[in-house]
């Protein structure tokens, strides 16, 4: 069985390449054409599964 092209960054269900939503929790997936903070949220969510996406907006929100 192959790997799913892309993980949903809030519930790690996998999706087909083209795919916009996660069709589990319906988070929208992270792509190419993201910005800086969309990345660096999905990373943190990746490695710590108790942060979700939000999480490096807020924190920098608050630095701000």
């Amino acid at each position: 069985m192959t790997e799913p092209a892309l993980r949903c960054p809030r519930c790690g269900a996998g999706g087909q390449a083209g795919q916009e939503y996660c069709l589990e929790c319906g988070a929208r997936l992270v792509s190419e054409t993201t910005g800086p903070v969309e990345r660096a949220s999905a990373r943190v969510a990746r490695r710590h599964p108790w942060a979700s996406a939000w999480i490096v907006p807020s924190l920098l929100g608050l630095v701000v």
